[in-house]
């Protein structure tokens, strides 16, 4: 009976783990660390390596300009006291993607690689800083720096992205490129 539930258990055990992303699959990509801020394509691949058996719904990767930036906030406590935080906050603009939405099982301990071509428009201008340049429009027009927000430091990425069946989060990977 002892073994019955201990072996009950540990379904649930790897279940939970499942749910929460543990021990699904690891993600690695790889691309240029350099691409053109004239457009065209940018041909990179991802590895998945499967920590345990998984269902695979589809595959990603996305070509990204992100900004971070902090933000203040204000809180008012329970006291009518109001008071002020600095928090870091991400924005992600996709330039371009790819996907293969065809769901496939992974045993554990395999890994599967996927080529991908990301093609991208021409950049008018390519930027290091957010601060006074029009990328920044998805910030209310009457915000200032240093006394709305912070920082503005922007870097671009692909990022590939594993969904899974039966977990809460999808597993990712990015690496960082520049752009000239």
């Amino acid at each position: 009976m002892h073994d019955v539930i201990q072996g009950a258990g540990m379904g649930l055990f790897k279940k939970l783990k499942q749910g929460l992303g543990m021990g699904t699959v690891k993600v690695a990509v790889s691309v240029p660390a350099q691409v053109s801020a004239g457009g065209g394509p940018i041909e990179g691949s991802m590895t998945i390596t499967a920590e345990s058996d998984q269902k695979i719904l589809s595959v990603s990767a996305v070509f990204e300009r992100v900004f971070s930036y902090t933000k203040l906030s204000s809180y008012t406590d329970s006291d009518g006291n109001t008071h002020d935080t600095w928090s870091d906050n991400t924005h992600r603009e996709t330039l371009a993607t790819w996907e293969d939405t065809t769901g496939f099982a992974m045993a554990e301990g395999e890994a599967k690689q996927f080529v991908f071509s990301l093609a991208y428009a021409p950049m008018e201008e390519t930027y290091t800083t957010g601060l006074g340049s029009k990328l920044w429009t998805f910030l209310p027009s009457n915000w200032m720096p240093g006394k709305d927000y912070m920082g503005g430091d922007i870097v671009y990425v692909v990022r590939a992205v594993v969904d899974i069946a039966d977990a809460a989060f999808d597993k990712e990977d990015e690496q960082v490129v520049q752009v000239g």
